[in-house]
């Protein structure tokens, strides 16, 4: 989370967006798309099975943390569900508060089967 190297075992692709919370207080939307048919997922009976954790942060101008969260993504797909999810992928979705500024947003994924990651940084403005 702390590094700024890009890390691509498997295709994430990132979307932020800013908004206002009802009390005024800005907040950026991060959109974490994941194309699940190269990920390893286990086949235990008749479930694919899987497991992602999404981390995000937001860095100021000095490389300091500002706000973060993190989410788990546990999956159990049937064939069909797996079928039609390998086609498609899967989006995550998380919301930090920040005041106005310039950050390194950093998304990091990992899944858990073989420990692969996907890993990025993109500067975005709150404004």
């Amino acid at each position: 989370m702390l590094s700024s190297d890009e890390k691509s075992d498997f295709l994430a692709t990132i979307r932020a967006a800013l908004g206002a919370m009802k009390s005024g207080q800005r907040e950026i939307t991060i959109q974490t798309h994941v194309d699940i048919s190269k990920l390893p997922f286990e086949k235990e009976r008749d479930r694919h099975d899987e497991k992602l954790t999404f981390v995000v942060g937001l860095f100021d101008a000095q490389n300091k943390f500002v706000t973060g969260k993190e989410a788990e993504m546990d999956f159990a797909f049937k064939q069909d569900s797996y079928e039609r999810f390998s086609k498609s992928g899967i989006t995550g979705a998380m919301s930090l508060e920040a005041p106005p500024g310039t950050y390194r947003l950093r998304v990091v994924v990992e899944e858990t089967v073989k420990d692969e990651m996907s890993a990025s940084s993109q500067t975005v403005q709150i404004q």
